[in-house]
């Protein structure tokens, strides 16, 4: 097994990168920014779109131990956005769970890690038109992930700016000429990271994310990565999850359960 910190590294070094690609315009209008903490953690901020994933810190504690000044800095660069910190099995240092519940952080939905090794990835049939996306489908791609999200139509000229960004590729799976499903890998050999996958809601149950894992973990191997990381929510009896039985098929195995520690309310703040 590879150095589980190289699994947090790849993932906040990717989310950074994400935010870092949104054009200026669109970040100012809709207070999107990163952070960095230094260390390999920042912060993720998107005002705009009240959702932890995209209002988080990443990479906390893990190239290095945390300090009570990065949770300030923390708690400034997200104002009044609520937001999660993910404590990482790997982060330090071993206080650092026990300062955010001093700043009353409570715990919310935890993620499952996960890992592979370079084997060929199981086969994946669908009727789909899966390819790597190019600067012609660039927009096809940011449609399918947006709708797959169900997150607001403005974010698709951000996630169009992944195509053909260094470091990225991009899926895109076509119904008839319609995008219907999409996905991205962030790839630093000898790690890469899968991350960002949806399907439009009325498209699903065709073969499509499936198909798009595969080529994403076959483009990986091919580029000489040895680990391959991704994540979802924690399996829990009242949360089903097709994500997270997509991984399993794939050859992926459960490396660590990732609590997430969510800020207070605003006004819930002394």
């Amino acid at each position: 097994m590879v150095d589980a910190r190289l699994l947090e590294l790849i993932e906040a070094e990717a989310m950074a990168d994400i935010f870092r690609a949104v054009p200026a315009a669109l970040a100012d209008e809709h207070g999107i920014a990163v952070l960095d903490l230094g260390a390999a953690a920042a912060c993720i901020v998107a005002r705009d779109v009240p959702s932890l994933m995209l209002n988080r810190v990443i990479g906390l504690g893990v190239g290095a131990p945390a300090t009570p000044a990065m949770l300030d800095l923390a708690d400034e660069a997200f104002g009044e956005t609520r937001y999660m910190i993910p404590v990482a099995p790997q982060s330090q240092p071993a206080e650092l769970t026990e300062w955010l519940r001093g700043r009353a952080f409570e715990a919310g939905y935890a993620w499952m890690k996960f890992e592979r090794g370079p084997e060929p990835p199981p086969a994946a049939a669908t009727a789909l038109d899966v390819r790597r996306a190019e600067a012609e489908d660039a927009a096809a791609f940011a449609h399918a992930l947006i709708a797959g999200y169900e997150l607001p139509g403005w974010m698709e000229e951000w996630v169009a700016a992944l195509v053909g960004r260094p470091g990225w590729s991009c899926y895109v799976a076509f119904h008839g000429g319609e995008p219907a499903a999409a996905g991205c890998v962030y790839i630093r050999p000898p790690v890469a990271w899968l991350g960002l996958a949806g399907t439009v809601p009325e498209l699903r149950r065709r073969g499509g994310q499936g198909a798009i894992m595969a080529a994403r973990i076959r483009e990986a191997i091919d580029a000489g990565c040895t680990a391959i990381g991704t994540e979802t929510g924690e399996r829990v009896i009242d949360r089903p999850s097709a994500s997270y039985s997509n991984i399993l098929r794939f050859g992926f195995q459960e490396a660590y359960v990732r609590p997430n520690l969510v800020a207070p309310p605003d006004d819930e703040v002394a």
